[in-house]
């Protein structure tokens, strides 16, 4: 009779709802950094970090103490390095979590907006007054990627 060879998947604990759920946030936090990442700056920064965390490993493999131990001393500024590196790219993951996940606005706030505007105009063209009203749909935190000036005669 035929044997097979114990799996590594033996040991492993029983997949429950916890860790279900725990494997799908993360799975989903992974994914919204990839989005955000992918075709930006932040890949090229990204590819260099795994560079140099290739060579370190590499390092380490076939003892490059010298090298091994200046990349370990660099190693711990690294995090303050990736913030500063990071910073636009951290505050549009930070405003996407941070909007609704649903369509934003519900039925009932979209009314009490519209109501708002509607008092506003009422009231300043009983004052004859003029205005310029801006509604805005939709906020984006990134800086533009192209410089707009003003000039003036």
């Amino acid at each position: 009779m035929m044997r097979f060879p114990e799996l590594p998947f033996d040991d492993m604990p029983a997949l429950t709802l916890t860790s279900a759920i725990d494997i799908l946030v993360v799975a989903v936090l992974i994914y919204q950094f990839i989005v955000i990442v992918r075709g930006r700056r932040a890949a090229h920064i990204l590819t260099g970090i795994g560079v140099l965390v290739a060579i370190y490993l590499l390092s380490v493999w076939i003892h490059l103490e010298l090298l091994r131990t200046l990349l370990a001393t660099l190693a711990p500024y690294t995090g303050f390095a990736i913030i500063v590196m990071f910073q636009s790219e951290i505050r549009r993951m930070l405003a996407r979590l941070g909007r609704r996940p649903f369509a934003g606005f519900t039925q009932l706030e979209r009314r009490e907006v519209a109501d708002e505007i509607l008092l506003a105009l009422n009231q300043l063209s009983q004052a004859k007054i003029g205005a310029l009203i801006v509604v805005e749909r939709k906020t984006d935190y990134a800086p533009s990627s192209r410089a707009e000036s003003v000039s003036t005669p």
